[in-house]
């Protein structure tokens, strides 16, 4: 019974649902609901701390493997400077400003592999919900935040969304004796401006390999010129859609559309 609850539990964090999606679908099926909260949150923290064991040991085969293909001898402190690839996102709808985010960095190995991450966020849940105790008791109000301040605030994150890449450099020495002196960006000028102003490394450490660099189809890496736009790729989704879905029983006709 052990296995299968796990299993649900592993289930609905992979697909996204929770424990109530998984409830909703368990009803459906006419099947039992999962474990009770208590019980379902034993699972979610047995699968959270395996999650993490495995990304740990994931990235730091990452880092020796990108480390031995550097070819360069490591410093008197045994770090070694590699080239590392860098972004981040943040998790925006049309006309909405993201609280999440993630920064990533990639080795150039072949195949490259991730290095480094970091979940970004400006907002606390547990931070919104005391602004109603303030309200009504000040005192306790900042007893309760300090005691919050010190178990941990899920918001990481102030400021402008540039330069969330700062994140994962700043660990790379402690975690994986790796110094990404040299990045490759994908020319936006605010995350690189930001990047450099950090400092992570100390001054003058850090230099960028993107710039007038071409890759294999012979255009810059920066700039959109000759590159797939947005509304050219929402175009030729529209239309190759538009293809298929009216030659859905003829073969023929339908490459014909495509071509």
């Amino acid at each position: 019974m052990d296995e299968l609850n796990m299993l649900a539990c592993i289930t609905a964090n992979v697909g996204g649902i929770k424990r109530t999606g998984m409830t909703q679908i368990l009803g459906c099926l006419n099947i039992l609901h999962p474990v009770q909260i208590e019980s379902w949150n034993k699972y979610q923290s047995i699968y959270a701390k395996s999650v993490e064991c495995v990304t740990e040991k994931s990235l730091e085969a990452a880092g020796k493997e990108a480390a031995d293909q550097a070819g360069v001898p490591c410093d008197h402190e045994g770090v070694t400077n590699v080239t590392g690839t860098v972004d981040g996102s943040w998790l925006t709808r049309r006309g909405h400003s993201s609280l999440h985010g993630v920064a990533t960095c990639c080795s150039t190995a072949d195949p490259p592999k991730v290095l480094g991450y970091e979940v970004l966020s400006r907002h606390c849940s547990t931070c919104s919900g005391l602004l109603g105790v303030r309200e009504m008791d000040e005192e306790a109000y900042q007893r309760l935040l300090a005691e919050h301040f010190n178990s941990g605030c899920d918001a990481n994150h102030t400021g402008s969304s540039a330069g969330t890449e700062a994140a994962v450099f700043r660990r790379s020495e402690n975690k994986h004796l790796l110094r990404y002196t040299t990045f490759v960006g994908d020319g936006d000028a605010a995350n690189e401006r930001a990047l450099l102003d950090a400092e992570p490394y100390g001054k003058d450490t850090l230099k960028k390999s993107y710039e007038g660099k071409k890759v294999a189809d012979g255009l810059q890496i920066s700039g959109r010129a000759g590159r797939l736009t947005d509304e050219k790729i929402h175009q030729l989704t529209t239309y190759y859609g538009s293809a298929i879905r009216s030659h859905v029983h003829d073969l023929k006709s339908m490459q014909a559309a495509c071509w």
